[in-house]
């Protein structure tokens, strides 16, 4: 998954449903089974905003510039802030959804303070070519960091298929040597490749 594409409520970055269930490799459905499971620890304004009446009809309106799709029949829509981003991880609780989680944090929910200066010194003294440079390798790398860890999560998945698949062809075999009626009807069957 790339970085996601940028929505922004009450001056910060938010996510939708479908782009937190892919950023953490899980469904829609998962997150909103955690919202409901644990809806006394979630607070509108400060882990959600609920986007539902003339604000869902314009959040339709400014996504579709962005290429993401709300679904038309949809009446209720939810956007997770960095905080509630946090809960789902919480919840889901595995190596992948925390390491995003860090990762989303880094080059999505800060990424903007990353690329300015405190206002202070922001005023004292303009921002320099090398300086702008630096903040945004920073980012750069913060973006890289994460599809990193998205490379390593679908190699680990991989792997683990690869040792399911092992483990099942084994079980194969062995139930058919105990039914050897089977074998004229085993080569029949698709090839096991390797």
């Amino acid at each position: 998954m790339n970085v996601p594409k940028v929505i922004e409520r009450a001056g910060e970055r938010v996510l939708t449903t479908a782009q937190l269930a892919e950023a953490y490799g899980t469904d829609a459905v998962t997150i909103k089974q955690n919202y409901n499971n644990n809806k006394r620890h979630y607070a509108e304004g400060k882990h959600f905003f609920l986007m539902t009446g003339d604000s869902l009809r314009q959040l339709k309106r400014e996504v579709e510039k962005i290429d993401l799709v709300i679904p038309k029949n949809v009446n209720r829509y939810y956007l997770w802030t960095e905080r509630g981003a946090l809960l789902h991880a919480k919840s889901i609780n595995t190596d992948t959804a925390w390491r995003v989680y860090e990762e989303l944090v880094e080059c999505y929910f800060r990424a903007k303070e990353m690329l300015r200066l405190p206002a202070t010194t922001a005023q004292r003294t303009p921002m320099t070519a090398e300086q702008r440079e630096q903040k945004r390798l920073a980012v750069l790398v913060g973006e890289l960091r994460f599809r990193q860890s998205r490379l390593a999560d679908a190699e680990a998945k991989f792997a683990q298929q690869k040792a399911e698949i092992a483990f099942a062809r084994v079980e194969f075999t062995d139930w058919v040597m105990f039914h050897p009626e089977l074998m004229p009807y085993v080569n029949n069957l698709l090839p096991m490749q390797e």
